[in-house]
């Protein structure tokens, strides 16, 4: 069920800043985690309109519950690299999360981090003070 694994992607995440990982790294995966447990884990694996898949730039949009490639519309979103859709997915399935050996590059961290955030609130309705920007 849920709980126990709630409790799981917690306690990876406070095992991972014991180990000495990246707090805004860590912060990411558990993110993803706990998006993906409740069900709004977003679509990553192309455009959600079109489903091209593999293209150098994507938009999230949180009102279409995922990314759209630069053609489709509606217009707007936060543009998100392939290699942050990738890093996003990959924290979403679980993979390399929990061990910590998927290391993340500073640049997509930071790309991952204001989208991801933005989502969290996006999906609960309200903002989050703990997502104040300090990781």
């Amino acid at each position: 069920g849920p709980k126990p694994r709630a409790f799981e992607i917690l306690l990876n995440g406070i095992r991972s800043l014991a180990r000495g990982e990246p707090p805004a790294e860590t912060a990411r995966r558990v993110e993803a985690g706990f998006l993906a447990l409740g069900g709004w884990g977003p679509h990553l694996t192309g455009c959600r309109r079109c489903g091209r898949a593999e293209r150098g730039r994507y938009r999230f949009l949180p009102s279409e519950g995922g990314i759209l490639c630069e053609d489709c519309p509606p217009a707007g979103g936060t543009a998100l690299s392939l290699g942050a859709v990738k890093t996003w997915r990959l924290l979403q399935e679980g993979r390399g999360g929990a061990t910590g050996r998927l290391r993340i590059p500073t640049g997509i961290i930071h790309e991952l981090r204001h989208v991801m955030s933005g989502y969290v609130e996006y999906c609960i309705g309200k903002p989050v003070r703990s997502l104040g920007g300090i990781c």
